[in-house]
């Protein structure tokens, strides 16, 4: 094996360019939040139509097994998509992180916060899908049961805000901690309050079975999941220009 000698040259440029390759695999980690984004609205919008209007939780057994059965391989194709799109949240999270890394520092509390915080929602993400998918593998099954399984995984997909809040709170911080505006624009901060927010009324959920605080009503669901999606469109455009502004200052070296 014909081995190359390291010039101090190539030396000088080695850490260049493992630093280009880094901030481009930091862009594609993000883009996995843009198709995450399209991936759920698609999967539990579209295919599944859980959307207009979202399953009343008021309805008898019999009228949200009735959704089941007029559309299981939607629902099951919506899952599947929902699925798909819980699996690209990981990477989305770590590109987040390494960001708040330039401001706190890659061994403080913030950035491995936020990657465990991740982890929590990311679980969240996944099991409802998972419960709603066996809601509708076997539509044909007692009423109660279906309507079980869909409570349940209506229940999980709304009620554990605490890790998507704790989230927004942990970028809020990093905004107000990086002073310069170097990476987080100030009012990238205020907004992440706003939006953590406005998560919270999910938690109220399992008192109503209509009205607002209702699984699919106005405070509880519409609020809650319009802004999850500014949320997250937010961070991609945030997180998005940082990385450029990097990629910017390593060409002009």
């Amino acid at each position: 094996m014909v081995m190359t000698p390291i010039t101090p040259d190539l030396a000088e440029q080695s850490p260049l360019l493992d630093r280009q390759r880094e901030l481009r695999l930091q862009r594609w980690c993000l883009h996995a939040g843009t198709f995450a984004l399209i991936f759920l609205f698609l999967g539990f919008g579209g295919f599944a139509q859980f959307f207009f209007p979202p399953p009343s939780p008021g309805l008898s057994a019999t009228e949200i097994a009735a959704v089941y059965q007029e559309n299981p391989n939607g629902i099951r194709l919506g899952m599947l998509t929902f699925f798909t799109a819980t699996t690209l949240w990981a990477p989305f999270v770590l590109s987040i992180s390494r960001q708040i890394e330039l401001v706190t520092g890659p061994r403080s509390t913030l950035p491995q916060l936020q990657v465990i915080l991740g982890i929590g929602s990311w679980i969240f993400l996944i099991v409802p899908g998972l419960v709603l998918a066996a809601a509708a593998f076997r539509p044909d099954r007692p009423v109660e049961i279906t309507q079980a399984l869909h409570d349940l995984g209506w229940i999980l997909a709304i009620m554990p805000f605490a890790p998507f809040t704790l989230q927004a709170i942990v970028l809020a911080v990093a905004t107000f901690l990086d002073r310069e505006g170097a990476v987080f624009p100030r009012w990238f901060g205020y907004l992440n309050i706003l939006l953590g927010l406005s998560f919270l009324p999910g938690m109220f959920l399992i008192f109503f079975k209509d009205g607002p605080l209702a699984y699919n009503g106005l405070l509880a669901f519409w609020i809650p999941v319009v802004d999850f999606g500014i949320w997250m469109l937010a961070i991609i455009v945030v997180v998005g220009r940082s990385i450029s502004r990097q990629q910017a200052a390593l060409t002009a070296r």
